[in-house]
């Protein structure tokens, strides 16, 4: 019998924000036409896109479904909340497929697809192939998701889902705990934030953008600055506001956030919330024997969003399109 070994993986969770010019009902509506179409098998028109040179798409789709009593019926509809688990696979075709035969000699490990197999690797169409697992709650508008090396960022994610979904906006914020939101709601009064981030030595993947804090941070980099810090402070500063633009910063993947938080009044006495350590995550292990496959992300990710569910339906209403009604005249 095989031992089953255990790994340790974080799930991080993040609530999906649509732009203005994104319809919220088309997009539920074609994420849930997209598994119904992988239910029956039918993968003529899975969600694909070309990114940067690399093909990426959907290669499998689960339903999860008993973890939210909240339901939705009357004489002709009854709905019963559901999320979805979702494969991404993204190949690079410039790049040779390698292989590490164990078995020989250090020096002759090496190799290629071609040379192991018969197949012609030198073409467009095969190259190496890293999966991105998550979980979506398309009702509640919640995503979550491990990192590995090699798997899709944020950024790259957002941009998929953008090409492959029609989607014309789209971001990711990160949600704080219960913790957090908490100590937050508490405050009388805020009247500091601030934030910290390392400079990075690469500006390549965002050069073109035209946010404020980019140009900030570039010259941070430029003058040699091992971080960019900024403070702001005010008598009584718009507490909605400054939560939204802390969670962007820290949801960003082009640089890295080395503090956040806020500062004001509790009950007449001064306290800070650390975003950073209040991020709502996960702290699990993967299951596997062997290797660990899709499936077994799959289980790590089910679990952990059954665990934090509680949480995050007192957070977010459910949203159901008239598609999931099944009075979508389309």
């Amino acid at each position: 019998m095989t031992e089953k070994v255990f790994k340790s993986k974080r799930v991080y969770f993040y609530r999906v924000n649509l732009g203005k010019r994104t319809n919220g009902d088309s997009f539920q509506t074609n994420v849930i036409s997209a598994y119904d179409k992988f239910y029956r098998r039918d993968y003529s028109d899975a969600p694909e896109a070309t990114i940067n040179g690399e093909r990426i798409y959907i290669s499998a789709m689960s339903k999860v479904v008993d973890f939210d009593d909240e339901k939705l019926e009357n004489e002709d509809f009854y709905f019963s909340p559901y999320a979805i688990l979702i494969n991404i696979a993204r190949v690079d075709p410039s790049k040779e497929v390698e292989y590490g035969v164990l078995t020989n000699q250090v020096d002759e490990r090496r190799k290629t697809l071609g040379e192991v197999a018969d197949i012609d690797d030198s073409g467009d169409n095969i190259g190496p192939l890293v999966n991105t697992q998550i979980i979506y709650d398309p009702f509640r508008r919640v995503l979550a998701r491990k990192r590995s090396t090699g798997d899709l960022s944020n950024y790259l994610l957002c941009k998929f889902i953008k090409a492959a979904f029609d989607v014309k906006g789209i971001s990711f914020e990160i949600m704080l705990n219960k913790k957090g939101m908490t100590d937050i709601d508490k405050f009388t009064s805020v009247y500091e934030a601030e934030y910290k981030i390392a400079a990075p030595d690469n500006f390549k993947s965002y050069a073109n953008d035209d946010r404020s804090e980019f140009g900030d941070i570039k010259f941070a980099s430029d003058v040699n600055s091992e971080a960019y810090k900024i403070v702001l402070t005010g008598a009584n500063l718009t507490k909605k506001n400054l939560k939204t633009k802390l969670k962007n910063i820290l949801t960003e993947d082009s640089f890295e956030v080395k503090m956040a938080q806020i500062t004001g009044l509790t009950d007449g006495q001064e306290s800070t919330v650390d975003l950073i350590k209040n991020k709502l995550v996960y702290d699990g292990r993967v299951e596997f024997e062997n290797k660990v496959t899709i499936k077994d992300f799959f289980n790590l990710l089910e679990f952990a969003y059954k665990e934090e569910f509680n949480f995050i339906k007192t957070m977010y209403k459910l949203e159901v399109s008239q598609y999931e009604k099944g009075t979508d005249e389309t």
